[in-house]
């Protein structure tokens, strides 16, 4: 059966200078098999990137408990990022584990660009 959903995630995160940098990002995400999924979408990332087009996967795992995003987009300046993060799901705290993504955004040679949480959007 083919699965397909589409999620928008954003946050603050702050840059390696202290500087609050707003980040977002929309994907669809399609099931490749098991718990592997394909992403597609656009990306906004403060001065790195204003919207550009992104690609990445998402993995399900069940032990340990884990939902892994990976996404890669071209910067304003060439260089490819990566936004890398993982949710957590838990049992005591369901609602803020399925709704919080702790991100981490590098470049191309994993230098740590900014780090912070993004959550669903409130409508």
């Amino acid at each position: 059966m083919k699965i397909a959903f589409v999620e928008t995630m954003r946050g603050v995160v702050t840059s390696r200078s202290g500087a609050a940098v707003p980040v977002d990002f929309n994907v669809r995400a399609s099931r490749d098999a098991g718990g592997h999924f394909t992403l597609q979408g656009v990306v906004h990332a403060g001065h790195w990137a204003e919207e550009t087009t992104c690609e990445g996967t998402l993995a399900l795992s069940v032990l340990p408990a884990r939902i892994t995003y990976d996404v890669s987009f071209t910067a304003t300046d060439g260089r490819r990022l990566r936004l890398h993060g993982a949710k957590r799901p838990s049992v005591f705290s369901p609602v803020t584990s399925m709704t919080v993504l702790p991100i981490a955004l590098s470049d191309e040679h994993g230098e740590l660009l900014a780090e912070g949480p993004l959550t669903f959007p409130r409508s």
